[in-house]
């Protein structure tokens, strides 16, 4: 099974202020119907915005957002600016997992601005800036491991345990 989800983890908890979070971040969505487990929530028939409050994190899933970070050297997207703003409240990670393409991409914010941003593809890097400079590798699968620990270490759990539980933390937005 490859994996294909993009999500926002947020430092701080939103969970008493979604329909405000989701504004901030440009999102139209009338409320949310059904709570779901993040395995749920990452299913490909789900098109809807996820968000929700586990592990002491606001989780949000989108299939399209994250994207409107750049991952282009020196490029800073729409949602750059939305998230450095929303990292004046505490560390932002806005991640990409594509596995079937093998892109893997993140972007980390903080003290309202992005402190680094980090992409591959399996036959080039994309990006790889600012103050975590990370390693490179022709090794894919060390650089896909470049991208899982930094995930981990931000989100606080492994993604294996998150995908074991069927904790129906993360409410659907429409």
């Amino acid at each position: 099974m490859s994996w294909n989800f993009a999500g926002i983890i947020f430092d701080k908890d939103y969970h008493d202020s979604f329909p405000a979070l989701l504004e901030g971040l440009e999102v139209q969505a009338a409320g949310s119907i059904e709570k779901l487990s993040f395995s749920d929530a990452t299913r490909s028939e789900n098109t809807a915005t996820a968000l929700g409050f586990f592990h002491n994190k606001t989780w949000l899933l989108d299939r399209l957002l994250p994207y409107n970070c750049a991952y282009e050297p020196g490029e800073e997207g729409r949602l750059d600016v939305l998230l450095a703003r929303l990292s004046l409240d505490g560390k932002i990670l806005n991640y990409i997992v594509d596995g079937l393409s093998g892109t893997y991409g993140f972007s980390l914010f903080d003290k309202g601005r992005r402190i680094h941003h980090w992409a591959i593809m399996p036959d080039k890097e994309l990006c790889n800036e600012g103050s975590l400079i990370l390693p490179t590798s022709e090794d894919q699968e060390t650089r896909e491991d470049i991208f899982w620990n930094t995930w981990e270490e931000f989100a606080g759990i492994t993604f294996q345990e998150l995908v074991r539980s069927k904790n129906p933390f993360l409410e659907l937005y429409y």
